[in-house]
């Protein structure tokens, strides 16, 4: 009998009216996904919805005429937008999870659309779940960010839901919620649904600093933490982290980079002192730290403050400890004083990587597709120079111009070293053997190192919008390894 693989995907919003406990986001909020078919056979996928009491929903069209289930050959994807399905699911706050047939990647967009801002996310599917969730950045009135954390029951029975909050090393206040039904989410909002302090603690005050998390739950379950500044219009979601590793790898750090910079947080989830050392890429200075269990620091990328990083800067990290295992992550946003934006709210988030592999998927690439492009990041993190092969598939976009999908290869990235491709560039000078992608393109990419492991991450804008509408029009999600 053939395996079934299932990826959860926590938070999926489509045509929500206003609400206190989604604020957050927006009055209407509306979310895709896309699936990558990673396998080697020709995978049938079902797509079910999970509303918050436990009711699940399979509509039977999706958008675009797709049946419910469908079918992907090896390497393709289909991209689902959720309000576009005609028939079969309420308006609502829905959980999804993906069966398939073969492995497959899957990563959510979530956009928000208040009065005056619009709000853009991306976070990764999950595979599998665990008791112990962690998340090194919460935000609680930190410079106007606060913090939603969204926790899915990935089980088949109820499950008790406990969200512990950190301040450095210290548990200060918790969030629970008692017997979430099978495979459906609860929401925990710091805005307008502060947790509940521990005996003699204090929540930070404004601007003080980032808090860390742990969610443990009865059962195995998954978060995303969506982030956001509802006065500006920036959003960051990321995953929560299932373990951690004693080395963690950032492909992709900005210094005042076109106007972006870049902050890592790096939270300790063992059970004693660690000593934290950040090795970068472009020939920088260790930075070194200690952090007590449960404890977050937080680095910033800035000109102005780390100017030995140089200006119009990208490049890679590795973290390592001297024992403990630990969770990063990286937040990116445009430096409120960078001429080179029209609009400087904009933001986006990717988890850092414990390990590396041969194989990668991206789901989703864009090239003007609604005004949306991409770029993907990728680090070698083996021990000596590798090839990389970067395939493109068809355009999937089913009312876009064909596109038959390219292969060409990177050579020699050196052991440690990142780069950066953005999808404009395929469409002006497309590599030797590759046709130009077309402004109307959605498809995927898969990644295929000749030797050594890497890491690979993606990061979406809207130049179209960002000049035009208020709000932030940028999202990042992790890339799927193998």
């Amino acid at each position: 009998m053939k395996k079934l693989f299932s990826i959860a995907m926590v938070l999926v919003l489509i045509l929500v009216t206003a609400s206190a406990a989604f604020a957050q986001l927006g009055d209407t909020d509306n979310s895709s996904f896309s699936i990558q078919n990673l396998g080697a056979a020709t995978a049938t996928v079902t797509v079910v919805f999970y509303a918050a009491n436990g009711t699940a929903y399979i509509p039977p069209v999706l958008n675009s005429g797709q049946t419910n289930p469908f079918s992907l050959a090896p390497g393709a994807g289909w991209e689902i937008y959720v309000p576009a399905i005609p028939a079969g699911l309420p308006d609502g706050v829905y959980s999804v999870v993906i069966e398939s047939t073969e492995p497959v990647a899957v990563i959510a967009n979530l956009i928000g659309d208040a009065a005056l801002f619009d709000f853009n996310g991306s976070y990764s599917g999950f595979d599998a779940g665990a008791t112990n969730v962690y998340l090194p950045s919460i935000f609680y009135n930190y410079y106007g960010w606060y913090s939603m954390v969204s926790v899915q029951n990935v089980t088949t029975a109820p499950v008790d839901v406990e969200v512990q909050y950190y301040n450095g090393a210290t548990l200060i206040a918790k969030h629970t919620q008692l017997a979430v039904p099978a495979f459906s989410s609860v929401h925990f909002e710091w805005e307008t649904n502060l947790p509940i302090t521990e005996p003699g603690q204090t929540l930070p005050g404004p601007n003080t600093t980032p808090l860390s998390a742990v969610v443990v739950a009865t059962g195995n379950v998954v978060a995303v933490d969506n982030q956001t500044v509802p006065s500006a219009g920036y959003m960051q979601s990321y995953n929560g982290f299932l373990s951690g590793a004693t080395t963690r790898f950032a492909p992709s750090l900005f210094n005042s980079y076109y106007g972006w910079f870049s902050s890592l947080l790096v939270q300790n989830v063992g059970t004693a002192a660690t000593v934290v050392t950040v090795d970068y890429n472009d020939s920088v200075a260790s930075d070194t730290f200690t952090l007590q269990p449960r404890q977050t620091n937080q680095l910033i990328y800035r000109a102005d403050l780390t100017p030995g990083h140089g200006i119009q800067t990208q490049f890679g990290a590795t973290i390592t400890t001297d024992g403990e295992p630990i969770v990063a992550i990286v937040n990116q946003a445009s430096w409120p004083d960078a001429p080179t934006f029209p609009h400087a709210d904009q933001a986006q988030t990717y988890n850092t990587f414990g390990a590396g592999y041969v194989t990668w998927g991206l789901p989703t690439v864009f090239q003007k597709y609604y005004g949306w492009d991409t770029s993907f990041s990728f680090q070698n993190v083996g021990t000596a120079a590798t090839d990389v092969e970067i395939t493109y598939s068809a355009n999937l976009n089913p009312y876009g111009t064909p596109y038959a999908g390219c292969t060409w290869t990177y050579t020699g990235l050196a052991a440690g070293a990142s780069v950066e491709y953005y999808q404009p560039n395929h469409h002006t000078t497309p590599p030797a053997g590759c046709a130009a992608l077309p402004n109307d393109y959605q498809g995927n990419v898969t990644l295929v190192s000749s030797s050594q492991p890497i890491v690979a991450q993606v990061n979406e804008t809207n130049d179209v919008q960002k000049p035009v509408a208020h709000g932030d029009w940028s999202m990042s999600y992790n890339g799927f390894g193998q």
